[in-house]
C-alpha cells in the first residue's frame, strides 16, 4: 500500500488548553511581540499564524510532559492496587494511591473535553419575520460598525464548536477578547471600508458529517462548511442588522430562511389542497 504525506496536520486550539498553566503568559506575550505591517486584515492574518507557531511549540513540550507524568502516575496506581492485594496498604500509601488515581481521572476529563469539542455541530437557521421599517432602521443597518456590535457578535457564538480553518475557537476569542479587540476591530473596520478581505481570511474548508452509524455510501455524510473566524464574525453582524427587515424584503410565499417559517410548509399546503381538491372533485392547476 502506498501512503501519501499531506503534510503536517492543520493547526487546530481544542478549548482544555485553556485549563492548562502558562497559557495566559504564552498567549500575551506572543500577541504583544509580533510586528506586522500592511492592511489591517493582512496583519490580523499574519498575527494569528504567528501565535499559532507559538501555541504549537508549547503545546508540543506540554504534551511530552504531560505523557511522561501520566504514565507514571498510572504506574504508581497499578504498583500499589498490586500490592493491596497481598498486604493492606498504608495511610501514606493510600493518600499517595488516591492523589494519583484523581489526576488520572482529571486527564481523562480533559480529553472528554477534547473529543466534545471535536463533534460539535451545529445547525441554525436565523432570521426575524417583521413588517415595520422606518428611517431609524434605515440609519442603523448604515451606521459604522461599533465595537460592541462586534463584541455582540463574537459573544453569539458558541465557543465549544470544532475549531474553524485558522486553527481557533470562539471561547479563545472571548478568554482573550482584552488582548485582541483592537486588532480584531481594525480588520471589520477595513472590511467596512473596502469590502474585502485579503487571501485566507474567508478560506473554509469542506467538512462530511456522517448521518447514519453504518457508512456506505457518499450520501450517508452530509457535507458542512466550516468557515474562519474573521468572515463568521462580519457575517454574525451583517445577519444581525437584516434581521429586523428581512421580513420585509422576502415575500409571503416564501416559506424557508425566515423565523417563523419551514421549507416543508409549501408542500404540506399543497398536499392539502390536493385532498380538498379531490374530496370535492374539483379540477386544480399546479405551477412550481
Amino acid at each position: 500500500m502506498q501512503f501519501v504525506n499531506f503534510g503536517p496536520p492543520p493547526f487546530k486550539f481544542f478549548n482544555f488548553c485553556l485549563l492548562k498553566d502558562g497559557i495566559d503568559e504564552i498567549v500575551q506575550q506572543a500577541w504583544s511581540e509580533f510586528q506586522g505591517y500592511e492592511t489591517a486584515d493582512s496583519y490580523l492574518k499574519e498575527k494569528l499564524k504567528h501565535l499559532k507557531n507559538v501555541i504549537r511549540k508549547w503545546r508540543n513540550r506540554e504534551y511530552l510532559k504531560e505523557s511522561v507524568e501520566m504514565k507514571k502516575l498510572k504506574s504508581s496506581v497499578e504498583e500499589l492496587d498490586r500490592l493491596a492485594e497481598s498486604r493492606q496498604l498504608t495511610d501514606a500509601e493510600l493518600e499517595t494511591r488516591n492523589k494519583d488515581f484523581q489526576k488520572n481521572l482529571e486527564s481523562e476529563r480533559v480529553a472528554i473535553l477534547d473529543l466534545k469539542q471535536k463533534s460539535q455541530v451545529k445547525w441554525t437557521i436565523e432570521g426575524t419575520r417583521t413588517r415595520n421599517s422606518s428611517m431609524d432602521t434605515l440609519i442603523t443597518r448604515t451606521a459604522p460598525f461599533s465595537p460592541d456590535e462586534v463584541k455582540s457578535a463574537v459573544w453569539a457564538c458558541g465557543g465549544d464548536r470544532a475549531p474553524s480553518p485558522d486553527g481557533f475557537t470562539f471561547k479563545f476569542l472571548k478568554t482573550y477578547w482584552d488582548t485582541i479587540s483592537n486588532d480584531v476591530m481594525a480588520c471589520v473596520k477595513h472590511f467596512e471600508r473596502h469590502g474585502t478581505l485579503v487571501r485566507g481570511c474567508n478560506s473554509s474548508f469542506i467538512a462530511l458529517v456522517p448521518k447514519i452509524k453504518d457508512l456506505n455510501l457518499l450520501s450517508d455524510y452530509r457535507p458542512i462548511s466550516l468557515i474562519g473566524r474573521v468572515y463568521k464574525i462580519i457575517a454574525k453582524i451583517l445577519a444581525t442588522r437584516l434581521k429586523p427587515i428581512i421580513g420585509g424584503v422576502i415575500g409571503d410565499v416564501q416559506s424557508a430562511y425566515v423565523k417563523g417559517r419551514n421549507i416543508l410548509d409549501g408542500p404540506l399546503i399543497m398536499n392539502e389542497i390536493h385532498s380538498w381538491a379531490k374530496k370535492v372533485k374539483r379540477r386544480c392547476y399546479y405551477s412550481k
